[in-house]
C-alpha cells in the first residue's frame, strides 16, 4: 500500500469528526451517555453500509512539474494605461 508523504491522517480524522458533527451531534437531544452513545453506533454502521466507499489514491509519487506561462507579466508590472479621466483632462 503507498501512503503519500504529505498526507495528512489528521485531516482525515477531522472530516470524519465533522460529518458526525453535522449528522448525529449538533440539534441532538440526548438524555444519557448511553442514549448518545447509541446513536453514533447506529450512525457509523448506516454510513458504512451506504456513504462510505474506499479513496482511489491519483498520486503517483512524482514530483508535481510546475507549469510554466511564458506569456504571463504580473499585474504589478504591466504598463498603466491612464484612465478616461486622466484621458479627459490631457485633451483638454
Amino acid at each position: 500500500m503507498y501512503l503519500p508523504k504529505h498526507s495528512s491522517w489528521l485531516n482525515q480524522i477531522e472530516t470524519v469528526f465533522g460529518i458526525v458533527m453535522r449528522k448525529v451531534v449538533r440539534r441532538g437531544n440526548f438524555t444519557s451517555v448511553q442514549v448518545l452513545e447509541g446513536k453514533l453506533s447506529q450512525f457509523i454502521d448506516y454510513y458504512n453500509k451506504t456513504m462510505a466507499h474506499p479513496f482511489d489514491w491519483t498520486y503517483t509519487g512524482r514530483p508535481l512539474q510546475r507549469q510554466r506561462r511564458t506569456n504571463y507579466c504580473p499585474p504589478h508590472r504591466i504598463p498603466s494605461r491612464p484612465s478616461k479621466v486622466k484621458m479627459a483632462k490631457l485633451l483638454l
